[in-house]
């Protein structure tokens, strides 16, 4: 489904006008990859950069298991934490991952639903982007992850 340019002028003008903060398990936006590690026991660094998806100057830099049903990679912008991708295990925690996010940022300012399976949310916080994504076959089986992007510029 495409989102047509009012609609996303719309999304942004509703949105709040103030700061955000990563505020993922404690991080915090411009945080350094090693600020991030003391956060989480056992994080890796990823010594290999890759590129975020669409943003070719966020590079991946640190990976952690912040619980067993948990994995994050943390991307950063010139070694400042500007993204938090989070996959969870199992697609039955996308039901508590959306009460916490509905509850921090209010209700999701957009829902797209493709495939049948598939349904995407959306929350604007000042220009900072969150996403959850969900896709949910009705048989236990699916995939649940969230994206959490600092607004750049």
């Amino acid at each position: 489904m495409r989102r047509s340019r009012s609609s996303i002028i719309a999304l942004l003008l509703l949105a709040d006008a103030t700061g955000a903060q990563a505020d993922w398990r404690n991080t915090k936006w411009d945080m350094s990859v090693e600020q991030v590690a003391a956060l989480f026991d056992g994080a890796v660094p990823i010594t290999r950069l890759i590129p975020a998806l669409g943003e070719p100057d966020l590079r991946a830099q640190l990976y952690a298991k912040p619980t067993p049903d948990q994995k994050a990679t943390f991307y950063f912008r010139a070694g400042r934490l500007a993204r938090v991708d989070v996959e969870y295990a199992d697609v039955r925690q996308c039901p508590d991952a959306l009460r916490q996010l509905r509850e921090q940022y209010g209700p999701p300012l957009a829902i797209e639903k493709t495939y049948e399976v598939l349904t995407v949310f959306t929350w604007f916080s000042g220009r900072d982007e969150i996403v959850l994504r969900w896709v949910d076959s009705g048989n236990g089986q699916g995939l649940c992850s969230s994206v959490q992007k600092k607004a750049f510029g």
